[in-house]
């Protein structure tokens, strides 16, 4: 498996509308940088350069489906998807985000009670039941794939800030040897 290896620099430009201001470190699925829609400039967003697991099927109809679809998807627990596109001159998918400002569950629960833990992952499982509910399977969930943020009535709220791409590219890539497997000539 190959993972790109250009990072972009500070003050470029991604898909025409998003300035890169920072790059954030290195994610299962990829490079993060955090940036702003010039042509909205308001709030920060999150730009994921995806590894090359996502660079072959991302022409795909099935793949542009699932993106698309995850766009459209709204619940109070989970990251919006704003856009995506590919890179020019390297062909890399990347993903647009909301910025969430807030810790890993694994950090933000440290200072709770059993109750309150419990809440959360009660939140946790109530957002996996409406993916679930929407042919989305999850397949990755961790501590680093949820954040915790104060809410609104001051209780502490789980979003989840990954989908389970890495296991929707393994998904992606089986089924594409298999369409292989099934067009090789009978002597392989």
């Amino acid at each position: 498996m190959r993972i790109a290896q250009r990072r972009i620099d500070e003050g470029a430009i991604v898909g025409e509308h998003y300035r890169i201001h920072k790059y954030l470190g290195m994610g299962a699925l990829g490079k993060v940088y955090a940036c702003r829609d010039i042509h909205e400039g308001k709030s920060e967003l999150i730009l994921k350069v995806l590894n090359s697991l996502f660079t072959q099927p991302v022409n795909s109809m099935p793949f542009n489906n699932v993106i698309s679809f995850l766009q459209r998807v709204r619940h109070p627990n989970l990251i919006r998807i704003m856009d995506f596109g590919l890179i020019d001159g390297s062909g890399e998918l990347f993903l647009v985000e909301e910025f969430i400002n807030g810790r890993n569950l694994n950090a933000g629960r440290e200072k709770m009670n059993l109750e309150a833990t419990l809440g959360l992952i009660g939140m946790i499982a109530g957002t996996l039941q409406f993916l679930h509910a929407r042919g989305i399977i999850h397949g990755h969930l961790r501590f680093s794939n949820a954040m915790v943020v104060d809410s609104n009535n001051g209780l502490m709220k789980p979003i989840l800030v990954d989908y389970g791409f890495t296991s929707l590219s393994q998904n992606i890539n089986q089924e594409k040897n298999a369409a292989l497997l099934t067009c090789a000539a009978p002597e392989s």
